[in-house]
Protein backbone atom coordinates (compact mmCIF):
# COMPACT_ATOMS: atom_id res chain seq x y z
CA UNK A 1 0.00 0.00 0.00
CA UNK A 2 2.95 2.29 0.62
CA UNK A 3 4.00 1.93 -3.02
CA UNK A 4 0.43 2.63 -4.14
CA UNK A 5 0.33 5.88 -2.17
CA UNK A 6 3.71 6.88 -3.58
CA UNK A 7 2.49 6.28 -7.12
CA UNK A 8 -0.71 8.17 -6.32
CA UNK A 9 1.38 11.17 -5.28
CA UNK A 10 3.21 10.97 -8.60
CA UNK A 11 -0.14 10.96 -10.40
CA UNK A 12 -1.71 13.62 -8.19
CA UNK A 13 -1.26 16.25 -10.88
CA UNK A 14 -3.34 14.19 -13.32
CA UNK A 15 -6.00 13.57 -10.69
CA UNK A 16 -6.30 17.31 -10.01
CA UNK A 17 -6.32 18.16 -13.72
CA UNK A 18 -9.11 15.68 -14.46
CA UNK A 19 -11.09 16.97 -11.49
CA UNK A 20 -10.65 20.54 -12.69
CA UNK A 21 -11.81 19.57 -16.18
CA UNK A 22 -15.01 18.04 -14.77
CA UNK A 23 -15.54 21.05 -12.48
CA UNK A 24 -15.06 23.38 -15.44
CA UNK A 25 -17.59 21.40 -17.47
CA UNK A 26 -20.01 21.62 -14.55
CA UNK A 27 -19.34 25.34 -14.35
CA UNK A 28 -20.19 25.83 -18.01
CA UNK A 29 -23.38 23.84 -17.58
CA UNK A 30 -24.30 25.71 -14.39
CA UNK A 31 -23.87 29.17 -15.85
CA UNK A 32 -25.51 28.37 -19.18
CA UNK A 33 -28.33 26.01 -18.28
CA UNK A 34 -28.83 25.92 -14.51
CA UNK A 35 -31.36 28.62 -13.47
CA UNK A 36 -30.61 30.96 -10.59
CA UNK A 37 -32.59 30.58 -7.38
CA UNK A 38 -34.13 33.16 -5.05
CA UNK A 39 -34.72 32.78 -1.32
CA UNK A 40 -37.52 34.52 0.61
CA UNK A 41 -37.77 34.52 4.41
CA UNK A 42 -40.82 35.22 6.59
CA UNK A 43 -40.45 35.67 10.36
CA UNK A 44 -42.91 34.19 12.86
CA UNK A 45 -42.86 34.93 16.61
CA UNK A 46 -43.45 32.22 19.21
CA UNK A 47 -45.34 33.44 22.32
CA UNK A 48 -44.27 30.78 24.79
CA UNK A 49 -43.68 31.69 28.44
CA UNK A 50 -40.34 30.01 29.15
CA UNK A 51 -37.42 28.33 27.39
CA UNK A 52 -38.75 24.79 27.63
CA UNK A 53 -42.12 25.77 26.19
CA UNK A 54 -40.44 27.73 23.40
CA UNK A 55 -38.30 24.76 22.46
CA UNK A 56 -41.29 22.43 22.46
CA UNK A 57 -43.31 24.88 20.38
CA UNK A 58 -40.42 25.29 17.93
CA UNK A 59 -40.09 21.51 17.50
CA UNK A 60 -43.83 21.20 16.94
CA UNK A 61 -43.84 24.02 14.40
CA UNK A 62 -40.90 22.54 12.45
CA UNK A 63 -42.63 19.14 12.43
CA UNK A 64 -45.90 20.60 11.16
CA UNK A 65 -44.13 22.59 8.42
CA UNK A 66 -43.02 19.37 6.75
CA UNK A 67 -46.56 18.40 5.81
CA UNK A 68 -47.50 19.10 2.21
CA UNK A 69 -51.03 20.06 3.24
CA UNK A 70 -49.72 23.35 4.66
CA UNK A 71 -48.32 24.31 1.27
CA UNK A 72 -51.66 24.30 -0.52
CA UNK A 73 -52.06 28.04 -0.13
CA UNK A 74 -49.51 28.90 -2.85
CA UNK A 75 -48.53 27.67 -6.28
CA UNK A 76 -45.93 25.10 -5.27
CA UNK A 77 -43.90 23.07 -7.76
CA UNK A 78 -41.15 20.52 -7.61
CA UNK A 79 -38.40 23.10 -7.97
CA UNK A 80 -39.29 24.84 -4.69
CA UNK A 81 -37.68 23.93 -1.39
CA UNK A 82 -38.97 25.04 1.99
CA UNK A 83 -37.82 24.84 5.59
CA UNK A 84 -38.48 26.24 9.04
CA UNK A 85 -35.74 26.80 11.61
CA UNK A 86 -35.43 28.56 14.93
CA UNK A 87 -33.32 31.70 15.06
CA UNK A 88 -30.77 30.75 17.72
CA UNK A 89 -32.43 30.42 21.16
CA UNK A 90 -34.90 33.23 20.56
CA UNK A 91 -38.63 33.03 20.00
CA UNK A 92 -38.33 33.67 16.26
CA UNK A 93 -39.03 31.09 13.59
CA UNK A 94 -37.66 31.66 10.11
CA UNK A 95 -39.82 30.29 7.30
CA UNK A 96 -37.56 29.96 4.23
CA UNK A 97 -38.57 29.13 0.67
CA UNK A 98 -36.25 29.02 -2.36
CA UNK A 99 -37.53 29.02 -5.93
CA UNK A 100 -36.48 29.94 -9.43
CA UNK A 101 -38.84 32.97 -9.35
CA UNK A 102 -38.40 35.76 -6.79
CA UNK A 103 -42.13 36.50 -6.62
CA UNK A 104 -43.07 32.85 -6.28
CA UNK A 105 -40.55 32.41 -3.44
CA UNK A 106 -42.03 35.36 -1.49
CA UNK A 107 -45.61 34.22 -2.07
CA UNK A 108 -44.81 30.67 -1.00
CA UNK A 109 -42.95 31.80 2.14
CA UNK A 110 -45.88 33.96 3.27
CA UNK A 111 -48.39 31.23 2.46
CA UNK A 112 -46.45 28.64 4.45
CA UNK A 113 -46.09 31.04 7.39
CA UNK A 114 -49.86 31.78 7.39
CA UNK A 115 -50.75 28.11 7.20
CA UNK A 116 -48.33 27.27 10.00
CA UNK A 117 -49.70 30.02 12.24
CA UNK A 118 -53.26 28.86 11.61
CA UNK A 119 -52.57 25.22 12.32
CA UNK A 120 -50.55 25.79 15.51
CA UNK A 121 -52.95 28.39 16.91
CA UNK A 122 -55.97 26.22 16.08
CA UNK A 123 -54.50 23.13 17.72
CA UNK A 124 -53.58 24.93 20.93
CA UNK A 125 -56.77 27.05 21.22
CA UNK A 126 -54.68 30.12 21.84
CA UNK A 127 -52.47 32.53 20.02
CA UNK A 128 -49.09 30.78 20.18
CA UNK A 129 -47.66 32.08 16.87
CA UNK A 130 -48.03 35.36 15.10
CA UNK A 131 -46.53 36.87 11.99
CA UNK A 132 -43.84 39.47 12.64
CA UNK A 133 -42.25 40.13 9.23
CA UNK A 134 -43.83 39.21 5.93
CA UNK A 135 -41.49 37.90 3.25
CA UNK A 136 -40.65 40.43 0.59
CA UNK A 137 -39.66 39.78 -3.00
CA UNK A 138 -35.87 39.09 -2.98
CA UNK A 139 -33.87 41.40 -5.22
CA UNK A 140 -30.78 39.18 -5.60
CA UNK A 141 -30.48 35.45 -6.23
CA UNK A 142 -28.92 33.12 -3.69
CA UNK A 143 -25.16 33.86 -3.70
CA UNK A 144 -22.76 31.02 -4.62
CA UNK A 145 -25.60 28.59 -5.29
CA UNK A 146 -24.14 27.33 -8.57
CA UNK A 147 -20.60 27.67 -7.25
CA UNK A 148 -21.46 25.16 -4.53
CA UNK A 149 -22.36 22.63 -7.20
CA UNK A 150 -19.10 23.26 -9.00
CA UNK A 151 -17.11 22.81 -5.77
CA UNK A 152 -19.08 19.65 -5.02
CA UNK A 153 -18.31 18.24 -8.46
CA UNK A 154 -14.62 19.04 -8.02
CA UNK A 155 -14.46 17.42 -4.58
CA UNK A 156 -16.42 14.38 -5.73
CA UNK A 157 -14.35 13.87 -8.88
CA UNK A 158 -11.11 14.34 -6.93
CA UNK A 159 -12.14 11.61 -4.50
CA UNK A 160 -13.33 9.37 -7.33
CA UNK A 161 -10.19 9.74 -9.44
CA UNK A 162 -8.02 9.34 -6.34
CA UNK A 163 -9.73 6.06 -5.46
CA UNK A 164 -9.45 4.82 -9.05
CA UNK A 165 -5.77 5.79 -9.15
CA UNK A 166 -5.08 4.11 -5.82
CA UNK A 167 -6.86 0.98 -7.00
CA UNK A 168 -4.84 0.87 -10.22
CA UNK A 169 -1.57 1.55 -8.38
CA UNK A 170 -2.36 -1.09 -5.77
CA UNK A 171 -3.39 -3.60 -8.41
CA UNK A 172 -0.26 -3.23 -10.49
CA UNK A 173 2.31 -1.08 -8.75
CA UNK A 174 5.05 0.10 -11.10
CA UNK A 175 8.58 0.46 -9.84
CA UNK A 176 9.52 4.14 -9.85
CA UNK A 177 11.98 4.76 -7.05
CA UNK A 178 15.52 3.52 -7.57
CA UNK A 179 15.53 2.22 -4.01
CA UNK A 180 12.57 -0.07 -4.70
CA UNK A 181 14.07 -1.28 -7.98
CA UNK A 182 17.36 -2.09 -6.26
CA UNK A 183 15.61 -3.96 -3.41
CA UNK A 184 13.51 -5.96 -5.86
CA UNK A 185 16.47 -6.88 -8.06
CA UNK A 186 18.84 -7.38 -5.10
CA UNK A 187 21.46 -5.38 -7.01
CA UNK A 188 23.14 -2.03 -6.34
CA UNK A 189 22.20 0.95 -8.47
CA UNK A 190 25.16 2.13 -10.52
CA UNK A 191 23.51 5.01 -12.37
CA UNK A 192 20.23 6.92 -12.51
CA UNK A 193 19.65 8.71 -15.79
CA UNK A 194 16.52 10.91 -15.86
CA UNK A 195 15.58 10.82 -19.53
CA UNK A 196 17.18 9.58 -22.74
CA UNK A 197 14.19 10.10 -25.00
CA UNK A 198 15.04 13.75 -25.55
CA UNK A 199 18.65 12.83 -26.31
CA UNK A 200 17.61 10.17 -28.83
CA UNK A 201 15.06 12.48 -30.47
CA UNK A 202 17.61 15.29 -30.80
CA UNK A 203 20.10 12.83 -32.30
CA UNK A 204 17.55 11.58 -34.86
CA UNK A 205 16.67 15.11 -35.99
CA UNK A 206 20.12 15.59 -37.52
CA UNK A 207 20.95 14.42 -41.01
CA UNK A 208 22.67 11.00 -40.79
CA UNK A 209 25.82 12.33 -42.44
CA UNK A 210 26.04 15.41 -40.21
CA UNK A 211 25.07 13.94 -36.85
CA UNK A 212 27.43 14.71 -33.98
CA UNK A 213 28.38 11.91 -31.62
CA UNK A 214 25.57 10.68 -29.41
CA UNK A 215 27.69 11.49 -26.37
CA UNK A 216 27.56 15.19 -27.25
CA UNK A 217 23.78 15.27 -26.82
CA UNK A 218 23.94 14.15 -23.20
CA UNK A 219 23.82 16.76 -20.46
CA UNK A 220 25.89 17.24 -17.35
CA UNK A 221 24.02 14.75 -15.20
CA UNK A 222 24.19 11.98 -17.82
CA UNK A 223 27.92 12.54 -18.25
CA UNK A 224 28.43 12.26 -14.51
CA UNK A 225 26.43 9.02 -14.41
CA UNK A 226 28.45 7.57 -17.29
CA UNK A 227 31.62 8.32 -15.34
CA UNK A 228 30.19 6.35 -12.42
CA UNK A 229 29.71 3.30 -14.67
CA UNK A 230 33.22 3.57 -16.06
CA UNK A 231 34.58 3.84 -12.52
CA UNK A 232 32.77 0.62 -11.56
CA UNK A 233 34.02 -1.11 -14.71
CA UNK A 234 37.63 -0.10 -14.08
CA UNK A 235 37.46 -1.23 -10.45
CA UNK A 236 36.11 -4.61 -11.52
CA UNK A 237 38.74 -4.77 -14.28
CA UNK A 238 41.47 -4.41 -11.64
CA UNK A 239 39.93 -6.85 -9.18
CA UNK A 240 38.38 -9.51 -11.43
CA UNK A 241 40.02 -8.75 -14.82
CA UNK A 242 36.70 -7.67 -16.30
CA UNK A 243 37.11 -6.98 -20.02
CA UNK A 244 33.75 -7.99 -21.56
CA UNK A 245 30.33 -6.71 -20.59
CA UNK A 246 26.83 -7.30 -22.02
CA UNK A 247 24.02 -4.76 -21.69
CA UNK A 248 20.66 -6.51 -21.28
CA UNK A 249 17.12 -5.27 -20.81
CA UNK A 250 13.68 -6.81 -20.78
CA UNK A 251 12.60 -5.09 -24.02
CA UNK A 252 14.16 -2.87 -26.67
CA UNK A 253 12.39 0.28 -25.43
CA UNK A 254 14.52 0.95 -22.37
CA UNK A 255 17.32 2.98 -24.02
CA UNK A 256 19.79 0.12 -23.58
CA UNK A 257 21.55 0.69 -26.91
CA UNK A 258 21.80 4.46 -26.41
CA UNK A 259 23.28 3.98 -22.94
CA UNK A 260 25.78 1.40 -24.20
CA UNK A 261 27.00 3.64 -27.03
CA UNK A 262 27.52 6.61 -24.71
CA UNK A 263 29.29 4.32 -22.22
CA UNK A 264 31.67 3.13 -24.96
CA UNK A 265 32.32 6.72 -26.01
CA UNK A 266 33.04 7.72 -22.40
CA UNK A 267 35.53 4.84 -22.02
CA UNK A 268 37.27 5.95 -25.22
CA UNK A 269 37.41 9.53 -23.97
CA UNK A 270 39.28 8.20 -20.94
CA UNK A 271 41.87 6.54 -23.19
CA UNK A 272 40.60 2.97 -23.44
CA UNK A 273 40.44 0.95 -26.63
CA UNK A 274 36.89 -0.36 -26.96
CA UNK A 275 35.12 -2.77 -29.29
CA UNK A 276 31.34 -2.36 -29.52
CA UNK A 277 29.54 -5.49 -30.75
CA UNK A 278 25.92 -5.51 -31.93
CA UNK A 279 24.42 -8.85 -30.88
CA UNK A 280 20.81 -7.80 -31.34
CA UNK A 281 20.12 -9.53 -34.66
CA UNK A 282 16.37 -9.19 -34.11
CA UNK A 283 16.39 -5.36 -33.94
CA UNK A 284 19.91 -4.03 -34.65
CA UNK A 285 20.33 -0.36 -33.84
CA UNK A 286 23.96 0.30 -32.98
CA UNK A 287 24.97 1.03 -36.58
CA UNK A 288 22.60 4.03 -36.54
CA UNK A 289 23.91 5.31 -33.21
CA UNK A 290 27.63 4.98 -34.04
CA UNK A 291 27.07 5.95 -37.72
CA UNK A 292 29.07 3.03 -39.07
CA UNK A 293 28.16 0.00 -41.14
CA UNK A 294 30.17 -3.18 -41.64
CA UNK A 295 29.94 -5.81 -44.36
CA UNK A 296 30.76 -8.70 -42.03
CA UNK A 297 29.86 -9.50 -38.45
CA UNK A 298 30.69 -11.81 -35.56
CA UNK A 299 28.97 -14.80 -37.14
CA UNK A 300 31.26 -14.51 -40.17
CA UNK A 301 34.25 -14.52 -37.83
CA UNK A 302 33.02 -17.63 -36.00
CA UNK A 303 31.65 -19.63 -38.94
CA UNK A 304 34.14 -18.64 -41.68
CA UNK A 305 37.25 -17.85 -39.63
CA UNK A 306 37.37 -14.31 -41.01
CA UNK A 307 39.88 -12.19 -39.03
CA UNK A 308 38.37 -9.63 -36.72
CA UNK A 309 40.31 -6.88 -38.51
CA UNK A 310 38.27 -7.52 -41.69
CA UNK A 311 34.95 -7.43 -39.88
CA UNK A 312 35.25 -4.54 -37.46
CA UNK A 313 34.81 -0.90 -38.46
CA UNK A 314 36.54 2.21 -37.14
CA UNK A 315 34.01 4.79 -35.91
CA UNK A 316 34.36 8.56 -35.67
CA UNK A 317 35.46 8.22 -32.05
CA UNK A 318 39.12 7.53 -31.62
CA UNK A 319 39.82 4.02 -30.25
CA UNK A 320 36.16 2.98 -30.69
CA UNK A 321 35.63 0.08 -33.08
CA UNK A 322 32.34 -1.47 -34.13
CA UNK A 323 31.43 -5.04 -35.06
CA UNK A 324 28.14 -4.90 -36.96
CA UNK A 325 25.20 -7.29 -37.04
CA UNK A 326 24.40 -8.55 -40.51
CA UNK A 327 22.83 -11.92 -39.71
CA UNK A 328 19.35 -12.94 -38.67
CA UNK A 329 19.55 -16.64 -37.96
CA UNK A 330 18.26 -19.01 -35.32
CA UNK A 331 21.66 -20.72 -34.91
CA UNK A 332 23.28 -17.59 -33.52
CA UNK A 333 22.73 -18.66 -29.90
CA UNK A 334 24.37 -22.05 -30.52
CA UNK A 335 27.38 -20.41 -32.16
CA UNK A 336 27.79 -18.03 -29.25
CA UNK A 337 27.69 -20.91 -26.77
CA UNK A 338 30.37 -22.81 -28.68
CA UNK A 339 34.06 -23.17 -27.88
CA UNK A 340 34.97 -21.10 -30.93
CA UNK A 341 33.26 -18.08 -29.39
CA UNK A 342 35.32 -18.43 -26.20
CA UNK A 343 38.48 -18.70 -28.31
CA UNK A 344 37.42 -15.65 -30.28
CA UNK A 345 36.98 -13.69 -27.04
CA UNK A 346 40.46 -14.63 -25.90
CA UNK A 347 41.87 -13.21 -29.13
CA UNK A 348 40.09 -9.89 -28.97
CA UNK A 349 40.90 -9.43 -25.28
CA UNK A 350 44.48 -8.91 -26.34
CA UNK A 351 43.49 -6.23 -28.84
CA UNK A 352 41.00 -4.20 -26.77
CA UNK A 353 40.74 -2.95 -23.22
CA UNK A 354 36.98 -3.53 -23.11
CA UNK A 355 34.46 -5.35 -25.31
CA UNK A 356 30.83 -4.25 -24.95
CA UNK A 357 27.91 -6.31 -26.29
CA UNK A 358 24.43 -5.04 -27.05
CA UNK A 359 22.10 -7.99 -26.49
CA UNK A 360 18.62 -8.84 -27.77
CA UNK A 361 15.68 -8.23 -25.46
CA UNK A 362 15.89 -10.50 -22.45
CA UNK A 363 12.64 -12.25 -23.33
CA UNK A 364 14.81 -14.20 -25.80
CA UNK A 365 16.80 -15.91 -23.07
CA UNK A 366 18.34 -18.56 -25.29
CA UNK A 367 20.41 -15.79 -26.87
CA UNK A 368 20.95 -13.57 -23.85
CA UNK A 369 21.97 -16.37 -21.52
CA UNK A 370 24.25 -18.01 -24.08
CA UNK A 371 26.48 -15.00 -24.50
CA UNK A 372 26.45 -13.73 -20.92
CA UNK A 373 27.77 -17.07 -19.72
CA UNK A 374 30.98 -16.57 -21.70
CA UNK A 375 31.43 -12.92 -20.71
CA UNK A 376 32.87 -11.44 -17.53
CA UNK A 377 29.67 -9.62 -16.54
CA UNK A 378 26.42 -8.08 -17.63
CA UNK A 379 24.70 -4.77 -17.00
CA UNK A 380 20.90 -4.87 -16.52
CA UNK A 381 19.23 -1.74 -17.89
CA UNK A 382 15.86 -1.08 -16.27
CA UNK A 383 13.45 1.66 -17.23
CA UNK A 384 11.59 3.10 -14.26
CA UNK A 385 7.79 3.43 -14.25
CA UNK A 386 7.50 0.44 -16.57
CA UNK A 387 7.79 -2.81 -14.62
CA UNK A 388 6.21 -4.33 -11.56
CA UNK A 389 8.31 -6.11 -8.90
CA UNK A 390 7.03 -9.47 -10.11
CA UNK A 391 8.04 -8.79 -13.71
CA UNK A 392 11.50 -7.62 -12.70
CA UNK A 393 12.11 -10.71 -10.57
CA UNK A 394 10.94 -12.99 -13.39
CA UNK A 395 13.35 -11.29 -15.76
CA UNK A 396 16.44 -11.56 -13.53
CA UNK A 397 15.70 -14.99 -12.04
CA UNK A 398 17.29 -17.07 -14.86
CA UNK A 399 20.44 -14.92 -14.69
CA UNK A 400 20.69 -15.41 -10.93
CA UNK A 401 20.10 -19.17 -11.14
CA UNK A 402 22.93 -19.57 -13.63
CA UNK A 403 25.26 -17.43 -11.54
CA UNK A 404 25.74 -14.63 -14.04
CA UNK A 405 27.83 -11.78 -12.66
CA UNK A 406 25.91 -8.49 -12.72
CA UNK A 407 27.83 -5.25 -12.52
CA UNK A 408 24.83 -3.42 -11.05
CA UNK A 409 21.66 -1.71 -12.21
CA UNK A 410 21.45 1.09 -14.74
CA UNK A 411 18.11 2.85 -14.35
CA UNK A 412 16.82 5.02 -17.18
CA UNK A 413 13.91 7.46 -17.04
CA UNK A 414 14.55 7.72 -13.30
CA UNK A 415 13.21 10.40 -10.99
CA UNK A 416 16.23 12.39 -9.85
CA UNK A 417 15.81 15.20 -7.32
CA UNK A 418 18.69 17.21 -8.78
CA UNK A 419 17.35 16.94 -12.34
CA UNK A 420 16.11 20.55 -12.44
CA UNK A 421 19.48 21.84 -11.29
CA UNK A 422 21.30 19.74 -13.86
CA UNK A 423 19.00 20.87 -16.67
CA UNK A 424 19.65 24.47 -15.76
CA UNK A 425 23.39 23.77 -15.73
CA UNK A 426 23.08 22.14 -19.16
CA UNK A 427 21.45 25.30 -20.52
CA UNK A 428 24.16 27.49 -19.05
CA UNK A 429 26.92 25.33 -20.50
CA UNK A 430 25.14 25.04 -23.90
CA UNK A 431 24.70 21.24 -23.87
Amino acid sequence: MKAAFYLWKRRLLWVVLLSLILAAAMGVYAYLYMPVRYEAVAEVLMLGSDGAELSALADESIRWSEYDALKAGAQWDDTMTAGVRRYGNTGLLLVTVSAESAGAAAEAANALADSLIGVINGSMNETALKSVVRAGVPQQPIPFDRERWIALVFAGSFVLFSLISLWICGKRARLIRSKDIAETAALPVLVEIPDLKGIADAFERFDPEDRPNLYDFAGYHTHEQLRLITLAIRLRAKQDKLKSLAAVSRTDGEYRSELLVMLAQELCRQGSRVLLVDMNWYAPRLHCLVQAKGERDLIHCLASNIPIEQAMVQTRIRNLFFLDQCHNQSMAAQLLASASFSAFLDKIYGKFDFVLFDMPEAGLFSDALAVTGALHGYLPVVRAKRWTPKQLRQWLEPMNKLGRSALGLAITDAKVKQAHTHRQLDKNTAF
